[in-house]
């Protein structure tokens, strides 16, 4: 039978600070793919200001 123990958490940090972090991992991510192919086809990227 498996024991249940209240009060500390397994992993560092909580949910909220788990799911930032891998959300900001990935808008990174996207953001150097999105650079890559902008500089293949030779387009600008939009400036971040100008975001839609």
């Amino acid at each position: 039978m498996t024991v249940i123990t209240y009060g500390k958490s397994t992993f560092a940090g909580n949910a909220k600070t788990r799911r930032h972090e891998r959300r900001r991992k990935l808008a990174i991510e996207r953001d150097t793919i999105c650079n890559i192919i902008d500089s293949i086809f030779g387009c600008d990227a939009p400036d971040a200001s100008h975001e839609v």
